[in-house]
């Protein structure tokens, strides 16, 4: 009523069609609100399930608190089929393909760092063979043990870091605070990390970015063919994403042939 007396004398079917459209997105968000809870559940699945599979659980780790994951409210909402069909049918979600897109890209930028090469055959072989802890590597390609446990205990063993040199052989996770600490050091040009694989990169984006662009290198020791991704877009709630616009996206962005599962297999 408000736009249609302050108007500029459009007519009443502009009013008209405008209020319906807004009717029609509060429905929309109403249904939100619900996915939105079935989301959450989700997540609190995921992470209780994390936390029983702990190297080291605790008590509450065991026996979590199931109150919400089991909440009758919601458990109801999951046996509604009326709720998945709207939205799927009106293609909501709370997930920001922009923000998939750029979690997809870092994924595809760490499997694709390059591969460590030496032509010590020795090296090689003993590098192959580590199981955990933290290497250097001198001038020389001989390797040392820094008995430094974890990259997790850096801060504590930081002194005896850089004893043989700026080359380093991570055979557990690559975190943040390791990434940190060599970021600030005077010679992080010469800096080099090598892992096993792309999977024991535990750094996030921005601090795994800033490291590359002070002058670090990361490498890989075992080095995997990417030849395409595939999507399911349809979640374990049971909503879908837009399919054809997230495989576009991710193929404009990565310039490799992305699919859906769904659909081509």
């Amino acid at each position: 009523m408000y736009a249609y007396f302050n108007g500029n004398g459009e007519g009443l079917a502009r009013y008209e069609k405008d209020l319906f459209y807004s009717i029609d997105k509060s429905y929309d968000l109403y249904h939100l609100f619900f996915l939105l809870l079935l989301d959450v559940k989700e997540y609190a699945e995921q992470r209780t399930e994390l936390a029983k599979n702990k190297r080291v659980p605790t008590e509450k780790d065991l026996n979590p608190n199931l109150k919400f994951i089991e909440n009758r409210v919601i458990k109801q909402l999951t046996s509604t089929n009326r709720l998945y069909k709207y939205i799927d049918e009106k293609k909501l979600s709370w997930i920001d393909h922009p923000e998939l897109i750029k979690k997809t890209k870092f994924i595809f930028k760490l499997i694709n760092l390059p591969k460590f090469h030496s032509n010590n055959d020795h090296l090689m072989e003993q590098l192959f063979e580590i199981e955990s802890g933290i290497y250097s590597i001198d001038q020389n390609q001989n390797l040392h043990n820094l008995s430094i446990p974890s990259t997790l205990l850096l801060e504590k063993y930081k002194d005896k870091l850089f004893e043989f040199g700026h080359v380093f052989y991570v055979a557990g996770a690559v975190t943040d605070s390791m990434l940190k600490l060599l970021k600030i050091q005077s010679k992080i040009d010469e800096t080099l990390i090598i892992v096993k694989d792309f999977t024991r990169i535990f750094a996030s984006p921005e601090i795994f970015n800033s490291y590359i662009k002070a002058g670090g290198n990361i490498q890989l020791l075992h080095k995997n063919k990417l030849i395409a991704i595939c999507i399911n877009p349809t979640s374990p709630s049971g909503y879908n994403l837009d399919s054809f616009e997230l495989c576009k996206q991710l193929q404009k962005e990565l310039n490799i042939p992305v699919y859906d599962i769904k659909k081509t297999f």
